[in-house]
């Protein structure tokens, strides 16, 4: 009886691989042939799945973005009252706090820079972008809704102010880890979140 492979599995396994190339080696070494050495698999099953490096990248870096959009859907808030707490510890999900979250920063940030110089990788980095600014402003949104912001306060300008700060967290504690705890950062959101309370 022939072996019945799950394919979806397969390409999550072969963009798992080429997260861990990217990690430890760089975009430069994600060849095909390191992440099917790094995947355990032939160079031809890889082939099968993806017309080229350039797909697999692009595959891999989309399983980025919808691991993020998945970790967020399945949090559930009220939001007419969501505290600067809850909000807080939803907003810490974004940050690099355990080796998966870590992973995907490495290999956005990696994509990324690759995309300055590359059209195609372009849209999937600035999607990318795109729902991490949105799931910020929803946040403040939610807040603003519970009444636990200012009054008139720009709920939008916020957004972006509060998804810088937590970029540049997010890369601190990245490149320096022994520079920036988990506890110094809780304590930097909890600070910014309170000076947009009331």
């Amino acid at each position: 009886m022939p072996k019945i492979v799950d394919h979806d599995s397969q390409k999550e396994k072969i963009a798992e691989a080429a997260w861990r190339v990217i990690q430890n080696d760089g975009m430069e070494h994600a060849t095909v042939r390191k992440i099917a050495q790094e995947s355990g698999l032939p160079s031809s099953s890889l082939r099968h799945y993806f017309n080229s490096q350039a797909q697999l990248l692009e595959f891999a870096l989309k399983m980025v973005l919808d691991r993020v959009e998945k970790r967020f859907l399945n949090i559930d808030v009220a939001v007419d009252s969501l505290s600067l707490e809850e909000a807080k510890n939803i907003l810490l999900n974004l940050l690099p706090f355990d080796y998966e979250r870590e992973l995907e920063m490495e290999v956005w940030l990696s994509f990324s820079v690759k995309s300055l110089s590359d059209p195609s990788l372009k849209k999937l980095s600035h999607d990318i972008y795109g729902l991490m600014y949105q799931a910020v402003l929803t946040i403040l949104e939610y807040l603003n809704a519970a009444h636990r912001l200012k009054a008139n306060l720009n709920v939008e300008f916020e957004a972006q102010r509060l998804h810088s700060l937590i970029d540049g967290l997010s890369i601190h504690r990245l490149i320096y880890p022994d520079k920036i705890s988990p506890e110094q950062i809780d304590y930097i959101l909890t600070k910014h979140l309170k000076e947009l309370a009331e």
